[in-house]
């Protein structure tokens, strides 16, 4: 699949972009994390603060922890780079699904595209699960829906 068949999603309208995977549980985030940073740089946060990439155990008491909110910054600008995503992933793990967003401008061509498509493919291989992009919105619903991202097949149009 090519930007074009998704170019509608990267009209900017104000809005953010979502990306959400459902059933995503602490190993498999820790999974992709890694898997993450190793082909991107990336920043890890907690509460706001700059934390190194956690461990099993501290990725599963924040699990439990109900009230923390964990930030992975994936393909963050560093200085004087180019094309960064900004993709911002929401570790709140008390709620499903798995929530990141995306700047639809940070995808104007067919090369960030395919950086996109790259880290979904990291990020589905690592969890296991599908990832959908869909429009700024607080729920999940098929509506809102642009693609789905599959491991095994790459993008389908919804």
């Amino acid at each position: 699949m090519k930007r074009a068949d998704l170019a509608d999603a990267f009209d900017w309208d104000g809005s953010l972009l979502n990306l959400w995977s459902l059933g995503t549980d602490a190993a498999a985030w820790l999974r992709a994390m890694h898997a993450l940073d190793r082909a991107f740089p990336c920043a890890f946060l907690i509460g706001g603060e700059p934390a190194p990439l956690p461990d099993l155990a501290e990725i599963e008491l924040l699990a439990t922890g109900g009230q923390h909110t964990a930030e992975f910054h994936a393909d963050t600008p560093c200085p004087g780079s180019q094309g960064a995503l900004r993709v911002v992933f929401f570790l709140n793990f008390e709620l499903d699904p798995m929530e990141a967003t995306l700047h639809p401008l940070d995808v104007p061509d067919e090369a960030a595209f395919e950086r996109l498509t790259r880290l979904l493919g990291i990020l589905t291989e690592a969890t296991g699960r599908d990832v959908s992009l869909g429009s700024e919105n607080l729920r999940f619903e098929r509506e809102h829906l642009w693609g789905s991202f599959q491991h095994s097949e790459g993008w389908t149009l919804l």
